[in-house]
Order: C-alpha cells, then structure tokens, then sequence
C-alpha cells in the first residue's frame, strides 16, 4: 500500500465520490475529471499516494452514475420469498397465548410490522425504542452468536473453524436474504463476513478498518444506499461504537479477574455504549426528523439488554419448534420477556 493511503482514507473518499455522483452527477463527474487531470499533475511533485485518492473518487463517482443507469434485474428468487413467507407463517403457526406476542416476534425477527397492533408500534415510537422493531445489527449479531456458540461442538482444529465460519457466513448470508436484505443487515453482515474471512486467514481486525471496508463494499454493490436514512443511521452508530465507546468506557476500568461480576461495571458499560450510538446518530435524527427522544438513555439501558434477551430466546425458541421439539417453557418464557419489554415502554411513555 502506497504511503499515505489506507482503507480508512479510500473508504472516506469513495464514499464521497459516490454522493458526489448521486447529487449532481453530470457536473460530479466534470469536476471529478478535472480533479484527477489536477492531480495527475501534482503527482510529478506530491507523493503518489493523491492520484490514487483522485482515482478512488471518480472511481465513486462513475459507480453512483451507473448505478441510475436502467439495467436489466433478475426477478427475486422464489425459493428466497418462500422461505421468507414459511419463517412468519411458521412463527405466527406457534402457540402463544397472546396473538400480539406472535406479531411482535414476527417483526422483531423477520421485519414484518404489517400484523403489528397500532397502539403497540406508538408504544415503541413514543417511548423511543422504535429502532428495536427495525431489523439491525443488533438482530443477525445475536443469531450470530447463537450459531457460533452452537456451532463450537465442531472443536477448535483449524479445518474445524474453517467449517464453522462457512456456515455461519452462509447462514447469516441466507437470513438477510429471507429479511429483505436492510441496509443496517447487510452493514451487519459485512462485518461478520471480513471478520470470519480474517479469522480464517489469521488476521487480527481493526475495528476501525473493518467499519471503512464494510462501508466500501456496501456502496460498491449499492451505490444509491448512501442516501438512505437506515443506511447513514447504521454507519454512525458504529462509528460512535467504534471511536467513541473505548474512550467512554476506560473511564471505569476493567478488572484484574477473567470474569467480571461488577453491576456498576457493567451498567456503565450499557451507559457508554448508549451514549457513543446517540454520540453521532442523534444529531442526524435531529436534523432529518427535528425530534430527539428524550429518554433514550433510559430507554436503552432497560429495553436494550430486554431487547437481546428476546431476540435470543424467539430464535432458539423458533428453532426448537422447526426440529420438531415442544418447547412450552421456552414460548411461555419468551411470552414473559416480551410482556416484560412492552411493559417497561408502556411506563417510560407515560412519562
């Protein structure tokens, strides 16, 4: 890699070509002419590492004018939206007690919010927890881990991680698929991709260079997803993840042992990773939508870690009863959370 140039710095670039190209594209794509010509010629005096940069950006450029460029679409797969209609006819096929439990299980593993009761979505929009009910990284990474945990059975040989890490990637690849394919999915997606592809290289990953080339790949494929709200939410609330939570969370350091007991540690440790997501998503909520939630904090301190344990209980609770197991306890429990949950909004929107 030339001096100077890093994935960090072409992923910040490209990414500006790329919305350069989808505000304006004729002159975005003068300009960038006229830019990489410019830079051409500098390169005679300046290090080399500016033509690359002039390249990355015409390069986003031309990917965001082709992408509005029709072009022939093969039609969605059948078997995919088979799938996807058999997983939220299976999930509302389970015995719950309340119908409105099968609903909220429904959206909150495959997206679907059509069956969802309206006073229960204002429930979630007024207590400032809606983005609970969006299909995010916060979805495919708890089955993530669910699949990798119960995949550890394979052993810790290296042709036993090997196998490991292709199922889990393809599993996880076919479940954004059956969703729908979200921006915020794909973005989590993405990460679990370069993280199991450098495990099995034997590469450590930067947190930060895994962020800049998921961005990068996510607007290779889809250039237009630059513009979208989803998209740009996803992005810097991991950055705050990324940049900010290690600063906010050393302020309470960790402790000497293996394991961590520490409530307070661990509170503040949901504290800091609140505030990095809020750090630079809520200036853009404000901006896009003018409203701010005000109990965010406490919303996400009490529906976050609910939220997980939901989640983790409706896929090992799905996937019990698609093996063919009766798992009551497990309905009856995951039922319990849900109540739980819808309880806790219920008394933070009557605030």
């Amino acid at each position: 890699m030339i001096r100077g140039v890093g994935i960090v710095g072409i992923s910040l670039v490209f990414t500006c070509g790329v919305a350069a190209g989808g505000l304006c594209p004729q002159s975005a794509l003068w300009g960038a002419s006229f830019c990489l010509s410019a830079c051409f010629a500098a390169c005679l005096r300046w290090k080399s590492s500016a033509l690359v940069f002039a390249l990355v950006f015409f390069t986003g450029v031309t990917a965001s004018i082709l992408s509005a460029v029709p072009s022939f679409s093969f039609p969605p797969s059948g078997f995919i939206y088979s799938a996807s209609c058999a997983l939220r006819g299976h999930i509302r096929s389970m015995p719950w007690q309340d119908p409105a439990t099968a609903e909220l299980i429904t959206a909150l593993m495959t997206g679907d919010r059509s069956g969802l009761p309206r006073e229960l979505v204002g429930v979630f929009r007024d207590s400032g927890a809606a983005h609970v009910l969006a299909l995010s990284g916060l979805h495919l990474g708890t089955i993530y881990i669910l699949l990798s945990r119960s995949l550890l059975i394979l052993g810790n040989s290296r042709p036993s991680k090997i196998v490991r890490s292709v199922v889990v990637v393809l599993a996880c690849c076919f479940y954004v698929l059956v969703t729908g394919a979200p921006k915020s999915v794909v973005r989590a997606f993405l990460f679990i991709f370069i993280r199991e592809s450098a495990s099995i290289l034997g590469r450590r990953t930067d947190p930060v260079r895994v962020l800049c080339s998921a961005l990068t790949l996510q607007l290779v494929f889809d250039p237009p997803a630059v513009f979208n709200i989803g998209f740009q939410l996803s992005y810097l609330a991991m950055a705050g993840i990324v940049l900010v939570y290690p600063w906010l969370k050393s302020f309470f350091p960790q402790g000497k042992g293996r394991v961590d007991l520490n409530p307070f540690r661990r509170l503040w440790n949901v504290f800091s990773l609140t505030l990095s997501c809020q750090a630079l998503a809520g200036p853009l909520v404000w901006l896009r939508f003018g409203v701010f939630p005000r109990y965010f904090l406490l919303t996400n301190l009490l529906a976050m870690p609910l939220s997980t344990v939901l989640i983790t209980l409706s896929a090992m609770t799905i996937g019990a009863d698609a093996l063919g197991i009766s798992p009551d306890i497990m309905i009856v429990l995951t039922e319990k959370v849900a109540g739980l949950l819808v309880g806790v909004l219920r008394i933070i929107q009557l605030s």
